[in-house]
This record gives C-alpha cells, structure tokens and sequence, in this order.
C-alpha cells in the first residue's frame, strides 16, 4: 500500500530553513525532504516519512516548498513545460 501525504509549512519556516541550509534548495527532492522531516518542525502528525518501518510505501509532499518542488519537476525531467507551467505544444 502506498500513501501520499501533502502537508503545507509556514513560509517564514521554510525561509529560515533554507536561510540556514545555504545549499540545500541544489540537494535532489528526497534529500530536501529529508532534511525538512530531521528538522522535525512539524510534528507528531507527520506520518509518510515513517511509514517504511511498517511495511508500506510513503511519501511526503510539502507543497509550498518551491525549491523542493523545483527539484522534483528538474528530476521528472518536464522539460517541455513552457513559461506558464503548462506543456508546451511539440
């Protein structure tokens, strides 16, 4: 079973972590959200990170999280996507 959780953080957090973390915006999106669940700003709530330890598949999203974001849609290798987000035509 697989499970997606998409959570949203303050923006002043996510400033601050990567105000401190100066190269991590350049880290892939699994070792941006890595680092996001080990600063553990979240909470108890916070459940995809764990959910290998009991045998399933999870994944956190935070969708605010533009430098994570960015790296995933870098990683998907969308490069057909024109200015507006939207798939350019071929």
């Amino acid at each position: 079973m697989r499970f997606l959780q998409i959570h949203t953080f303050y923006p002043q957090y996510l400033d601050g972590l990567y105000a401190r973390f100066k190269h991590l915006a350049q880290a892939s999106f699994d070792e941006q959200v890595d680092v996001l669940v080990a600063d553990a700003f979240s909470g108890v709530h916070m459940i995809a990170p764990y959910m290998r330890h009991c045998g399933y598949e999870g994944r956190l999203v935070v969708a605010n999280c533009a430098q994570a974001q960015t790296r995933w849609l870098d990683q998907a290798c969308w490069s057909d996507l024109d200015g507006r987000n939207r798939l350019a035509p071929n």
